[in-house]
C-alpha cells in the first residue's frame, strides 16, 4: 500500500496496545502468538514483497473467501504448521 507509511506507528499513535511490523514468516508467527496473549487492540503489519513466482498460479478467491481462509489460519494452533 505504501512504502513510506509506518502503519505500526500510526496504530501506536491511535492507542493500539500492541503493534508490530514484520517481513518474514517466522516474525509473523511470533507476532500472532504474542498478540493472542495481550489485550487488544493490536495490529500486525505484514510487509510482503511485490510480485509472485512464475509457477504460482492464481487462486480464484474473492476478498470474502480470502478473509475466511486467513481467519481460519489465525484460529489454528500457531505451533501446528508453517507459513509458506
Amino acid at each position: 500500500v505504501s512504502r513510506t507509511v509506518r502503519f505500526e506507528q500510526v496504530a501506536a499513535a491511535c492507542n493500539y496496545r500492541s503493534c508490530w511490523a514484520v517481513e518474514e514468516a517466522a516474525e509473523a508467527v511470533a507476532a500472532v502468538k504474542e498478540l493472542r496473549r495481550r489485550p487488544g487492540p493490536s495490529l500486525v503489519h505484514i510487509r510482503v514483497r511485490a510480485g509472485a513466482p512464475d509457477n504460482l498460479g492464481s487462486q480464484p478467491l474473492g476478498p470474502p473467501e480470502a478473509k475466511g481462509r486467513f481467519m481460519q489460519f489465525l484460529a489454528r494452533d500457531p505451533d501446528a504448521g508453517q507459513i509458506s
